[in-house]
Formats: structure tokens, sequence, C-alpha cells
């Protein structure tokens, strides 16, 4: 890790349409952000999330997302959105939640390096990867299975990647480890 951020930092939590597992990623990060009072408010910047496709702009999480976050006492006010080139210049991290989205999310980064050449962009990658030490542009690490197609246990096994993923982003990042 290197030395922890002293202005703000901002995360991107991105799956394909942007109801399932990237809203579920951003209050996972949100809720293991409010166990870390060591952690310098003002080094928090945006955390957000949004698809590679525009299915559900606008829409509310799916159900199954809302209601596991319900049964833990937490809730969101996110409505989907599409991932913009915009956002590499906005957001410190942007993380896939599998390869496929990683791979649409490069070439979005490479539309904003065309449209803003010199200019730095985001780290750019699987979140299943990031703890780990993955590179930039990095597809290798755990995928967050898409659970759409799927019953509530889907959406309970995503939950637990995300808090296992926030944390090591957590820990890469600000150096916080889980107590």
């Amino acid at each position: 890790m290197s030395s922890p951020p002293t202005e703000p930092t901002s995360f991107l939590f991105v799956c394909l349409g942007n109801i399932c597992r990237s809203p579920l990623a951003e209050a996972a990060f949100n809720h293991v952000l409010t166990q870390c009072p060591s952690i310098p408010k003002e080094t928090v910047g945006i955390v957000d999330s949004a698809g590679t496709a525009g299915y559900h702009v606008g829409e509310r999480p799916d159900s199954r997302s809302i209601n596991l976050l319900k049964n833990r006492g937490l809730s969101t006010p996110h409505r989907a959105r599409r991932v913009t080139p915009d956002d590499f210049l906005k957001f410190d991290y942007i993380f896939g939640m599998d390869r496929a989205n990683v791979r649409d999310l490069l070439s979005v980064r490479e539309e904003a390096k065309r449209k803003n050449p010199g200019k730095k962009l985001a780290w750019c990658g699987l979140w299943g990867g990031f703890p780990d030490g993955e590179k930039d542009g990095s597809d290798r690490g755990e995928v967050v299975e898409d659970p759409y197609y799927g019953g509530p246990e889907g959406f309970e096994e995503n939950w637990k990647q995300a808090v296992r993923f926030s944390w090591g982003t957590v820990e890469r990042v600000w150096g916080v480890k889980k107590e």
C-alpha cells in the first residue's frame, strides 16, 4: 500500500444494469466505511454505482437488493445510471463486478482518454482483484456473479463478497484493517 490519501478519494462500482450487484457494492462499501472511524472523513469522496448498459436507467435497485439491505437495517436512495467517459475524470477507482464489465469499462476509458488527452483517469479493474494488489486494467481476481436470474441466495452471496472486498479496498487505500 502507498501512503493513505489526504484528498477526497472517490469510488464507482459497476455491473451490467446497475440494479443488483453494483448498488449492493455501493451500500456495502458505505456500510464498511461507517465502521472505520480512523479514516479521516475528508479523505472519502463520492461513492456511487453505475451500469455498463442503459437497460434500467432511472429505476430503483432490484427488489431483492432492497430487501437484503432492509433486513440489515440499511437502505439506498440509488437510481440506476449508465457509466460515462466523464466518470473516469470524476472517480479515482472504478470497479467492475465481472470480466465483461471490466472490458466494457476499459472501452469507455479509451473514449475518455481520447476526449481528455493527458488527464489522469481512474484506476479501473475487477473489484475482486483489487484487494490482492492487481494492477490497473486487470480483470484478474474473484468475480461477483450476476444474481438477476436466480433467487435471494445469489444476492446474499453478492453481499458477502461486497463486504469482504470493501474491507480489502479500505485496507489497500487507507491501510485500515477489519477489527
